[in-house]
């Protein structure tokens, strides 16, 4: 049996909807970090001379819930291991 145009066009989006929910669960915890203007005009001569640099670029970071959620979190767990009971 071959497949329909209609079954493809099901399985097509499908497999949209489940793309995009795992996108949206692999990236809820972050938020594009935003490009802010020069705020002095040093600053903007500084930057408008052509400088080539390789780093790591980070265009996301994560909301500010979610930093702190993981911050106490990690003070919990290092609080545990460092408590007198389990050595």
């Amino acid at each position: 049996m071959q497949p329909t145009p209609f079954g493809r066009t099901i399985a097509g989006l499908f497999g949209l909807a489940l793309g995009g929910c795992f996108a949206y669960l692999l990236t809820k915890d972050y938020q594009l970090i935003k490009f802010e203007e020069y705020q002095t005009e040093e600053e903007r001569a500084r930057h408008k001379k052509l400088q080539v640099r390789f780093r790591e670029m980070q265009p996301l970071e994560l909301k500010q819930d979610v930093k702190k959620k993981r911050i106490k979190a990690l003070k919990l767990e290092s609080e545990e291991q460092n408590s007198p009971e389990n050595n």
